[in-house]
């Protein structure tokens, strides 16, 4: 009998634990409460206002340059450089290295908010968070992680420095 029962609470604490791990490993998507949510919100809900803010951030030539000073505050000069060099990448694969009037040269998406309209809605849930950098994951539909984004802390305030689409 006792042997029974210390098998029953072993067999307990194991399926407990079990189920706490779920929990723990389940994200939880909100409206932006730190500080580093707040300044990605801001972001995707201008990059969505704003078209010229992907010309900006993918260096079309013949982009309206008038605003680039206002965005480039919302971005590291690593990340302007490997989006423009991933644009100039598709541009020589798809379109022999120059702008086709008509036809699809480079990424065909907003390269910030990973999406081709406008979302409308935002949810984060922030992965890791340092005074240095944060990792967070942002939904539309509190489903799902439909991009990873990583800001890095400056003198300035936070700045994004990598984005991760969900899809290839």
């Amino acid at each position: 009998m006792f042997l029974r029962d210390c098998l029953n609470i072993i067999v307990l604490v194991f399926f407990l634990s079990i189920c706490v791990q779920n929990a723990e490993a389940q994200e939880t998507y909100n409206a932006a409460s730190t500080a580093a949510e707040s300044q990605l919100d801001a972001l995707l809900k201008f990059a969505d206002a704003d078209t010229d803010m992907s010309d900006f951030v993918l260096n079309i030539p013949k982009r309206q340059s008038t605003k680039d000073q206002q965005f480039a505050s919302y971005f590291t000069s690593s990340f302007l450089a490997r989006m423009s060099y991933k644009e100039r990448q598709l541009v020589q694969r798809d379109c022999g290295g120059h702008y086709i009037e008509g036809e699809l040269c480079g990424i065909d998406y907003n390269p910030i908010t990973c999406a081709q309209d406008n979302l409308g809605t935002y949810f984060y849930h922030t992965e890791k968070e340092n005074p240095y950098n944060a990792t967070i994951s942002f939904s539309y539909d509190r489903e799902r992680n439909f991009a990873v984004y990583t800001l890095v802390k400056t003198h300035t305030g936070w700045k994004l420095n990598n984005v991760e689409c969900a899809f290839p």
